[in-house]
């Protein structure tokens, strides 16, 4: 999740400044806990 974070972080940067961080944290916090939600189901 971290490092999918630290990707969006860097791939947004560059385009949008410093606002990216405050689009990709909250989406990268979904992203882990869909995540986090499915393994638990699966497991």
């Amino acid at each position: 999740m971290l490092a999918y974070f630290c990707f969006l972080e860097q791939l947004l940067v560059g385009k949008m400044g410093t606002k990216a961080i405050f689009i990709s944290l909250p989406f990268s916090c979904v992203l882990g806990l869909v995540s986090a939600m499915t393994s638990t189901t699966m497991g």
